[in-house]
């Protein structure tokens, strides 16, 4: 990491470094200067491609390593994603751009933010990623008795009930005024754990059916190359 970028990444355990591998590090999200770094390459990859009509803007892909610095900490990641989101969008507006831009519900912005919401909610879509789901428990038609733990800055356990992604979601969509789809993982695995197929047929038609009562508009499915 050249030092006079240190101060973006985000403090974990007393250190700013790599948490394993570069794809695997968060940023320091209080920074500003850190988030128009990232703001200003999502703002320059929809210039430069415009013949993309959908830009997913993640973050690290991995858990329980948020920024712990002072300022970080007043917030969730998910409010400060959303604050980010909102810097994006103005400078999209700047450039005379109406690219879409999809941010994601995952991993720790699995929890809704508690005080940010979008400026423009007609720009953005929300992805939930139900990464951590059990596959043997179906999504339900009824989850008003649904609830899941607090946040925990980098002391978290994913849920396993996908049900409480439901939930999140929901709770994402009506903080955010957005729409939502999913990205789930059918078909990444779970597939060959039932060889007649019939019973995955079944939880595959039974998710689906339930997550679009409950208001979701899509599905993005990250599946093996012998399913796809």
């Amino acid at each position: 990491i050249p030092e006079q970028f240190r101060d973006c990444i985000a403090l974990v355990n007393g250190k700013r470094g790599f948490f394993r591998s570069p794809p695997n590090t968060q940023f320091c999200m209080s920074n500003l200067r850190a988030r128009r770094l990232f703001v200003n390459y999502g703002a320059d990859f929809c210039e430069k491609h415009n013949n993309t009509d959908d830009l997913h803007l993640w973050l690290a892909d991995d858990m329980n390593n948020h920024c712990e610095c002072e300022e970080c900490r007043k917030k969730l990641p998910s409010d400060w994603y959303v604050i980010m989101m909102n810097e994006l969008d103005k400078m999209l507006e700047e450039k005379g751009l109406n690219t879409r831009i999809v941010f994601i519900c995952y991993v720790d912005t699995s929890w809704p933010p508690i005080e940010a919401k979008l400026d423009n909610p007609g720009r953005f879509s929300l992805l939930v990623a139900p990464i951590s789901r059990d596959y043997t428990i179906p999504v339900r038609e009824d989850i008003s008795d649904v609830t899941y733990p607090a946040y925990k800055r980098n002391d978290n356990e994913l849920f396993k009930d996908v049900n409480q992604y439901v939930k999140v979601g929901q709770e994402w969509m009506k903080q955010c005024n957005v729409t939502a789809m999913l990205y789930e993982y059918h078909f990444y695995m779970h597939q060959y754990y039932d060889m007649g197929q019939m019973t995955f047929a079944k939880q595959v038609y039974t998710d689906i059916t339930n997550y679009r009562k409950h208001g979701f508009q899509g599905l993005i499915n990250d599946c093996s190359q012998r399913s796809f």
